[in-house]
Formats: C-alpha cells, sequence, structure tokens
C-alpha cells in the first residue's frame, strides 16, 4: 500500500477516498505505532502530491488559450501574434491521436533545452474534440509550451491554410512570424537551430 502512495498517476478522487479509507482502517487495526508514524508520514506526503497535482490543473486551466471563432479569416495572426520575436513551432494535434501524444511527451526534453531561448512550442488544439479531456492529458504528462483551442470552424480553415489532413502536423516559424517549413518535425535539429540563429 505505502508503494502505492508513490504514484505519479492523477490522483482521481476515488483512488484518493480509497486510501483515506485504508489509512483510517490502518491505523485503527495496526499495534505497532511506528508502523503508524510511516504510515502517516507516507500519506501526508501523497496529499501534498494530491493538492500539486490539483494545483497545477488550475494552472492550465487559466492559462490555456481559447481563440475566438475567426470568420475574417485570420486565426494564424490570431495564434502567433501573442508570441512575437519568437520561433514558433505549431504542433497540431488531438487527443484521440497515439502519435500526437506520444509526440509531445518525446518533445519534452528538448522543451526543456530550449526554455531559455527565444522558442516556443504552440499545440493547437480543436475545443470541439474534447477540451476538457485534452487538459487532463496535458496536466498528467505535465507537458509545458502553450495550450491553444480553436473552433471547428477555425481548425478547418487552419487545415485549408496549411493543406494538412492528418496529425500531427508541424509547422515552424521564423521570428518575424514567417513560415519557414510546413510538415516541420522537431527533430529537424538543425534547421530549428539555424531559425533560431537568424535574428
Amino acid at each position: 500500500m505505502i508503494n502505492e502512495l508513490h504514484t505519479t498517476a492523477i490522483p482521481f478522487s476515488e483512488r484518493f477516498d480509497r486510501y483515506n479509507r485504508l489509512v483510517a482502517h490502518a491505523i485503527k487495526h495496526n499495534e505497532y505505532g511506528k508502523l503508524d508514524e510511516i504510515l502517516m508520514s507516507e500519506y501526508n506526503d501523497y496529499v501534498k502530491d494530491v493538492v500539486i497535482a490539483e494545483n497545477r490543473l488550475q494552472d492550465m486551466n487559466d492559462t490555456a488559450k481559447v481563440i475566438s471563432d475567426s470568420p475574417e479569416g485570420n486565426v494564424l495572426a490570431k495564434i502567433i501574434e501573442p508570441y512575437k520575436g519568437n520561433v514558433l513551432f505549431l504542433d497540431f494535434w488531438g487527443i484521440g491521436c497515439g502519435p500526437c501524444r506520444a509526440g509531445m511527451i518525446d518533445q519534452k526534453p528538448l522543451l526543456e533545452a530550449l526554455a531559455n531561448k527565444p522558442f516556443k512550442a504552440l499545440y493547437i488544439a480543436n475545443a470541439a474534440e474534447g477540451m476538457d479531456a485534452c487538459k487532463k492529458w496535458l496536466r498528467k504528462e505535465d507537458i509545458k509550451g502553450e495550450h491553444i483551442f480553436v473552433s471547428d470552424d477555425d481548425w478547418q480553415r487552419l487545415r485549408g491554410l496549411f493543406n494538412f489532413s492528418g496529425i500531427p502536423f508541424g509547422v515552424l516559424i521564423d521570428k518575424k512570424g514567417k513560415i519557414v517549413k510546413t510538415g516541420f518535425s522537431i527533430r529537424e535539429e538543425s534547421l530549428l537551430k539555424k531559425t533560431l540563429e537568424e535574428d
């Protein structure tokens, strides 16, 4: 049981309630005071982890951006405007896309390495296809970057603009807002490095 308290999984409320009951039962029927001390110490650490995870979800709910619908066709400008002066990696993804999720997890070390560079990863998803599920998964996997949700109509506009039919799909944009490459993979480190070095 103690080992189960050291889990990186999301502390769902059912699991939290289960651990509450188990700890109360163990303490009630245990005759060894030292074991109670160990159990309570581990349980207190678990409760702290739950609070941290809940705060992280709150932070994500606060920082995820929902772009208002853009019938005038300027959705790309709306997305990239706040990040002027940075090299941008636009990663179009969806919660139902396994390769999208695997790619985002694989990108985590590179994003950490670029944290002090003029670089932003913009993860863009269709809000109509499960924004709450996306946020829950992003929190669980601790995916950094900018999380942006667009309307279904704007998603279709972006698909037309970049001519993509499947996801994941990446776009590299330079510091001036010029599209460097569509169908870009963040593993193309030489092109990414060259773009970062340009003024």
